[in-house]
């Protein structure tokens, strides 16, 4: 048989074995690239991860000092208002 493919089947042997090779490279140095791009997108992701937890963070201090602040009014008002009534009963 290989007397009827020649030179030519060994030479397209060689090419094909060669195409396979250079497309390999080439599959090889487009995931290198991929990689490289997709690096920054995951500082990029972390980056905002982090901006997000830190707006989380401030967003939860808001919600508890607004807790304590209302807390704090209101027993000052209920204090505030207890003590007029004990000042008008003093003056009859």
């Amino acid at each position: 048989m290989t007397s009827l493919l020649g030179s030519k089947g060994t030479e397209n042997l060689n090419e094909s074995s060669a195409m396979i090779e250079n497309q390999s490279r080439q599959r090889r140095e487009a995931e290198i690239a991929f990689d490289k791009t997709k690096s920054p997108r995951n500082a990029r992701d972390r980056a905002f991860d982090d901006i997000d937890a830190k707006r989380i963070a401030g967003e939860e201090k808001t919600a508890r000092l607004r807790e304590a602040r209302l807390s704090r009014q209101a027993t000052h008002k209920a204090s505030h208002m207890a003590k007029p009534a004990l000042k008008n009963a003093k003056r009859r």
